[in-house]
């Protein structure tokens, strides 16, 4: 069972990364007033919260020694950060 909530939690977070950066591609490319929507900060604000709480996750493994004990708290957070696209 731990191991699939591993895996769970490295597709969730590989999932972050990349919807983070289609978001802030999307963020750069559109334009509105005359320049892009990615300039204004409530584009810019969530963005940079969800990318420093994936990178938060990201480096969970790594901060602990028992991973397959811990796994819940990992599984958690990358598939809710998911759920907010």
């Amino acid at each position: 069972m731990n191991a699939e909530r591993t895996l769970i939690a490295g597709e969730s977070l590989g999932d972050a990364r990349y919807f983070l950066r289609r978001a802030s591609d999307y963020a750069n490319e559109r334009e509105i007033f005359g320049g892009p929507i990615g300039r204004n900060q409530g584009v810019q604000f969530p963005l940079a919260r969800l990318t420093q709480r994936r990178k938060l996750r990201n480096s969970w493994p790594a901060r602990q020694q028992r991973c397959l004990i811990m796994v819940s708290p990992a599984v958690l957070r990358p598939t809710w950060l998911n759920c907010l696209w």
